[in-house]
């Protein structure tokens, strides 16, 4: 059976208030970080969900008893306030031309409901009783929705939204606008209660009005609600006659009585109920498409990083990371100091301090060359694993959704070429670091034909440029720590591939930040997925 206006209404017990509060908290926590069309329609929907929670089903699960709140809401010029003051017989809610510049709603209620009211949370309206307000109901009157004042337009949203009956207040001349049947669909939308009052309509026009406006309710699914007209009273001041406003006072009075009240309440909790049971199916879904496409996003930065490690990996092991300026600092050592190329030959003789400190001298330029290449080399094998990764999630993004968004939040991290720069020099001073090791650990006796020639730390220079790939350099490394040399050299080319690869791999690092957050896990819809099937359970059961 479909709900209609006789199904029975149950009253919410505390098991559905103790799994709409943990429908809250989850729903709260939701991030959808990545900017994909999936999570851009999502967002609003989260913000809408948590509006009407804190507005409306969580006030009214927690107290059903307080009286029904009917938001009598409308457009500037249409009369709201004077039909809450013809209706109660009495001004209570100022109505005028300047009405549109007013912040407080008005918020009327009964004498005797006044207690049960002061629970209603409505922010700043103004309060006031009046005897011509039926028990069980209170009437507020909220600001214009077309208001000029942001202010004013954002607070007649939100009462309407914690509606439990909702008037709305139009004119003849304006019923057709837009703004009527949005505030219409929207409270359809939120299964909330609704009913029009068609204001200052002429006799010559009731006929025509009237028929046009029932075929409009007809066709936004809005038939059986409550539809109200009231004579034009041409120009005039104060209060409409009782009569023009009677249908509408005898409506209220209907739904006020014993149980209509409670019926209203509850019949619009179920709506509502019906309304985050699917708004919160949606973002379920949203959110585990969110976590596949995170994932989705891991991969092909993955399977982008290594382009950057072929060159460097290359050059290392072909010798041309020595040309240009390496080989030049080199050969310009030898010319200067041949005794370089001959650390042991001949009758031993050991060379004067003038000229080790010379050789010192020279092969620490050769250092120096060789730390800026692999720096050089190293920046530009990272930042093309990073462009690669870049144009790969471009490339991609109709089929991988988010990846350009990540990529230009990425590119828009103005720390990274810092970071980038700064890793690099540490990474290759901490090779050049382990090649003194390794050159600290050779047998005694090569480090003692060594100082024949070279000091410590022309050693290490001649194993570094052995290492990068200088071929007199090596030969002079053999004739120094003889087969040892070799194991030395292909440790440290094997240990700078490593270290190419370690930053090459590191430029996934700023991504994979980004996706490796927990509202991109898997496990991140685990919670409200929960909740959903139990509000689900709960909706089934009344």
């Amino acid at each position: 059976m479909t709900r209609d206006e006789t199904t029975p209404e149950h009253a919410p017990d505390a098991t559905l208030l103790d799994v709409v509060v943990g429908l809250r908290r989850e729903v709260a926590e939701i991030a959808f970080v990545l900017d994909t069309p999936g999570t851009r329609a999502a967002r609003p929907v989260r913000r809408t969900v948590l509006e009407r929670l804190d507005d409306h089903l969580l006030p009214r699960l927690r107290e059903l008893s307080r009286p029904a709140v009917v938001v009598v809401a409308g457009s500037t010029g249409a009369g709201k306030s004077t039909i809450v003051n013809s209706l109660l017989g009495e001004e209570v809610s100022k109505a005028s031309v300047l009405r549109p510049t007013t912040r407080e709603p008005v918020l009327v209620t009964h004498p005797d409901d006044a207690e049960l009211a002061e629970r209603l949370d409505l922010g700043e309206a103004v309060r006031v009783e009046h005897a011509g307000v039926p028990r069980g109901i209170a009437l507020l009157d909220a600001p214009d929705l077309d208001s000029l004042m942001s202010s004013n337009r954002e607070t007649a949203a939100r009462l309407l939204a914690a509606a439990d009956l909702g008037l709305f207040v139009t004119t003849a001349a304006r019923y057709g606008d837009a703004l009527p049947w949005q505030v219409l669909a929207d409270a359809k939308e939120r299964g909330a209660s609704v009913a029009m009052v068609l204001n200052r309509v002429s006799d010559a026009k009731l006929a025509e009005v009237r028929t046009d406006l029932v075929a409009r309710l007809r066709e936004h699914g809005l038939a059986s609600s409550a539809l109200f007209v009231v004579p034009d009273e041409g120009a005039h001041e104060g209060l409409l006659p009782a009569a023009s406003v009677e249908p509408v006072s005898r409506w209220l009075r209907r739904v006020a009585g014993a149980d209509q009240a409670r019926t209203v309440i509850l019949r619009t909790l179920r709506g509502a109920l019906d309304a985050l049971v699917e708004q919160t199916a949606t973002l379920v879904a949203e959110v585990e498409a969110q976590a596949d496409d995170a994932d989705a996003l891991r991969a092909a930065v993955a399977d982008a990083v290594p382009s950057g490690l072929g060159d460097l990996a290359e050059a290392t092991v072909d010798g041309t990371l020595s040309t240009g300026a390496v080989e030049a600092a080199w050969l310009a050592a030898v010319d200067a100091e041949p005794g370089i190329l001959r650390p042991v030959a001949g009758p031993f003789r050991r060379p004067r301090k003038a000229a080790l400190a010379r050789r010192a001298e020279l092969l620490g330029a050769v250092t120096t060359r060789i730390r800026e290449t692999l720096v050089t080399q190293v920046l530009a094998a990272a930042r093309t694993s990073s462009e690669t990764i870049g144009e790969r999630l471009g490339e991609l993004d109709d089929k991988l959704p988010g990846g350009a968004a990540l990529h230009e939040a990425v590119g828009a991290d103005g720390a990274l070429a810092a970071w980038r720069d700064t890793t690099v020099r540490a990474e290759v001073s901490a090779w050049l670091s382990s090649v003194a090791d390794a050159v600290a650990a050779l047998p005694a006796a090569a480090l003692q034909a060594g100082d024949r020639g070279l000091t410590r730390d022309g050693l290490v220079a001649v194993a570094t440029a052995a290492a990068v790939g200088v071929a007199s350099a090596e030969r002079v490394l053999a004739g120094v720590a003889g087969a040892a040399a070799g194991d030395l050299v292909d440790a440290a080319r094997t240990e700078l591939v490593a270290t190419g690869r370690h930053i090459v791999e590191g430029e996934a690092g700023p991504y994979t930040e980004r996706l490796d957050r927990p509202a991109l896990a898997p496990e991140a819809v685990t919670g409200l997925r929960l909740r959903l099937a139990e509000l689900r359970r709960q909706v089934r059961a009344r």
